[in-house]
């Protein structure tokens, strides 16, 4: 698996990340969405859930996966608070899911996040991506 963290700072001792890699010991993960709502509004943010319409889930349904993944805006979350939000895919859930970041992690994240969009500012008519990356991932996992 890609993008999953470090066997040195993964929160297992030595026996349970060695179950892990032989496959003796196996990792389920779920998330609740409400509990995460809630989180979210802990820390002064909306989490709100996509709502594509039945024309939108019928079209992504029966398409091929290079039209899907031109659909896939309409599946996105959007995170915000009063003044600003910014838009997530689905893809956040595998911090989660994969890679086990505590979902009060991902909420301080977009938190400081939204935060600093509030201090920018862009330009007029230009559509702006914005790259995240953790520097010291040792401060997520302990």
């Amino acid at each position: 698996m890609r993008r999953t963290a470090p066997y040195g700072i993964f929160p297992f001792d030595h026996q349970q990340c060695f179950d892990l890699l032989t496959g003796t010991l196996l990792l389920r993960t779920s998330v609740d969405m409400e509990a995460l709502q809630s989180l979210f509004r802990a820390h002064g943010l909306v989490f709100q859930f996509p709502t594509p319409d039945e024309t939108v889930r019928a079209q992504y349904l029966n398409s091929d996966i290079a039209q899907r993944k031109k659909l896939l805006p309409s599946h996105d979350f959007l995170v915000r608070d009063a003044y600003t939000g910014d838009v997530l895919n689905p893809d956040i859930f595998s911090l989660l899911l994969l890679e086990c970041i505590r979902e009060d992690t991902l909420a301080r994240a977009c938190r400081e996040l939204i935060d600093q969009l509030h201090t920018l500012q862009f330009p007029e008519g230009k559509p702006t991506r914005i790259y995240l990356a953790y520097d010291n991932e040792h401060r997520v996992w302990a």
